[in-house]
């Protein structure tokens, strides 16, 4: 999947004397906001069927010791199941590198014996928390630009499954829709062996700059 950023900067006529502190001077009078892309892909996973789980992995260095850790160089992963609702909104770690694996609990590695699955890679390099203050109007419209990932149960109803993080008509609204993310992960409902929906939110911060590099 390939994501690009297109498209025409948004610019504000500027009074000559004016301050620029959320933007960058472009021209005579035309200043450009800093911002923000961000995205949220929604994955409909089906790893050997439909009664999937979620993984976290984290890795962990071990401490010294003479005898099994010597070098002082041995490190392991630690593997945690999303085992509930409240458990699917997740963050970065940096300091373990941690990842996340859909998997088919039923299904194992012939070799390896570990859980078939897809790990989910590229977040740690194009995630960018959400700047915005938590009590502003974008924070509490789109409240999914606050997680890099969150896992929730797919609810089949009438009007189809879980679609969209920020319910459907999130442009109009000024407050967190009641179909959202955030609400989906409330509970204790399992989040194991189900039909899953991950989200994975992905993006940039943006400074126009009008400086021109030449080779």
């Amino acid at each position: 999947m390939e994501v690009r950023l297109t498209g025409i900067l948004q610019v504000y006529a500027k009074a000559d004397d004016e301050p620029t502190p959320f933007g960058t001077v472009l021209a005579p009078g035309i200043n450009a906001h800093y911002h923000q892309h961000i995205f949220s892909v929604r994955v409909d996973p089906m790893v050997d069927g439909l009664h999937n789980s979620v993984v976290e992995t984290d890795v962990v260095s071990l401490p010294y010791d003479p005898s099994s850790n010597h070098a002082g160089n041995a490190f392991i992963t630690q593997s945690t199941t999303l085992s509930k609702a409240s458990d699917g909104a997740r963050d970065i770690n940096y300091e373990g590198d941690r990842r996340w694996a859909i998997v088919n609990p039923k299904r194992r590695h012939p070799y390896s014996g570990k859980l078939a699955g897809y790990t989910i890679t590229g977040l740690r390099g194009a995630t960018v928390p959400l700047k915005t203050r938590d009590e502003g109007v974008v924070a509490k419209r789109a409240p999914w630009a606050r997680k890099p990932l969150w896992v929730v149960k797919d609810v089949e109803t009438e009007k189809g499954s879980r679609m969209w993080p920020s319910g459907k008509y999130m442009p109009q609204t000024r407050e967190t829709p009641e179909d959202s993310v955030t609400n989906w992960v409330k509970g204790d409902d399992t989040l194991e062996e189900q039909d899953v929906l991950v989200y994975l939110t992905t993006g940039m911060l943006y400074f126009p700059n009008s400086q021109r590099l030449r080779c």
